[in-house]
């Protein structure tokens, strides 16, 4: 049984880890990620694409070297995007589920399965935060749960519903640094100052701390991505949502993007866009559960 000082010490980094969601819960909504889908297609509508191709690889590799991608694991990714991930879990495990709450890019998801002719990857359009893992039949139906980059398995619930679908490991992959070339450039030039803080890492500390406090021994690995790619003027709308706070997002903010985007281009239409990542990895098994100690949340002192 959890302790009240134990609770106490959940809803702390509960409410840490909450406070690093993008404010008014913007990101929650299925019709901005249809949006992105739209613009995502626009850009890198190849399905031979390179896009991201490198961050999969990483993941893949990671979980190869742990021996926990094999040809007889099931595997569930939570917020599957354009699929890239599950496509590349498939070439290895015996299947692989993708679930995102965007029509948009579940269509993408399956497009990209079948350009490769992957029959081993299955869909569902579903929000991970309202899906009844019991009614679905989903329930530890699976070797490996992932949840890359993704808002939809935060705090206490959602960690214990994915670790719900889970008869082995999941994995959670986040940005916890986060530095972008262009969009500073852009800040300065349009706006007259600096872009937003990137990410802090504060959400990958609190997720780790949640998952020690509720009996877990989660793992921590670091890797580090540079990527270059060229981005159009239909980019504006997602360069203004991860630069802007909410109440400056406006057509007009949005327009002189455009605008500086389209100045600035090449005879492509383009502008190249440098980033600088740095993500973290949470992995643990979810039958290696063990009692805490009473932890009093930070700042409460101890008994």
């Amino acid at each position: 049984m959890m302790t009240n000082q134990n609770e106490s010490a959940l809803a702390y980094f509960a409410r840490m880890q909450n406070s690093q969601q993008q404010e008014d819960d913007f990101y929650n909504r299925p019709e901005v990620w249809d949006e992105r889908a739209r613009a995502w297609e626009a850009q890198y509508g190849d399905p031979k694409s390179a896009k991201s191709e490198d961050r999969v690889q990483a993941t893949l590799d990671y979980l190869l070297e742990q021996a926990l991608l094999t040809p007889g694991c099931d595997v569930v990714d939570i917020g599957c995007g354009p699929g890239r991930f599950v496509a590349g879990f498939a070439r290895t495990a015996r299947h692989v589920l993708g679930i995102d709450f965007s029509q948009g890019m579940i269509e993408q998801a399956q497009a990209y399965a079948q350009s490769e002719s992957l029959g081993n990857v299955s869909f569902m359009v579903r929000d991970f935060v309202q899906l009844d893992i019991e009614r679905e039949g989903l329930a530890g139906e699976f070797d490996l749960v992932l949840a890359s980059n993704t808002p939809a398995v935060h705090g206490v619930a959602g960690l214990e519903k994915a670790m719900g679908l889970s008869r082995g490991h999941c994995l959670i992959v986040t940005q916890i640094h986060s530095e972008n070339r262009l969009e500073s450039q852009i800040m300065r030039e349009v706006f007259g100052h600096s872009p937003r803080p990137g990410p802090s890492g504060q959400w990958f500390y609190a997720a780790w701390n949640l998952l020690y406090l509720l009996g877990y021994y989660p793992q921590t690995s670091y890797y580090s991505r540079h990527s270059e790619c060229h981005v159009g003027s239909d980019y504006a709308g997602i360069f203004m949502e991860r630069m802007l706070p909410l109440d400056q997002r406006t057509p007009e903010s949005e327009g002189r993007i455009r605008k500086w985007l389209g100045t600035h281009a090449g005879p492509d239409g383009r502008v190249s866009e440098l980033r600088d990542i740095k993500y973290g990895r949470l992995l643990w098994d979810v039958r290696e559960k063990n009692h805490r100690p009473t932890y009093p949340a930070p700042g409460q002192g101890g008994r």
